[in-house]
């Protein structure tokens, strides 16, 4: 499998509640997610999250992360 490939498979894991964000990405960098998504609810695109943390948030912790949120996992 490609990474693409695995980390979309992780994304349906988180959306479904079989596997918990935690065990992914820290407890800092979902903070720091959540804190931005609250400053910033209109944003929909992955790039400014991304450039908002200086690119030490992978695209990839982003999507779990989000989709976490967007599940109520957070």
């Amino acid at each position: 499998m490609v990474p693409g490939t695995i980390s979309h498979h992780l994304i349906t894991y988180v959306e479904s509640g079989e596997l918990n964000i935690r065990r992914l990405v820290s407890n800092d960098k979902i903070l720091k997610v959540v804190q931005y998504r609250l400053a910033h609810p209109e944003e929909e695109k992955l790039k400014p999250y991304f450039e908002a943390f200086n690119e030490e948030i992978s695209y990839d912790e982003l999507r779990w992360i989000l989709a976490a949120l967007n599940s109520g996992q957070i």
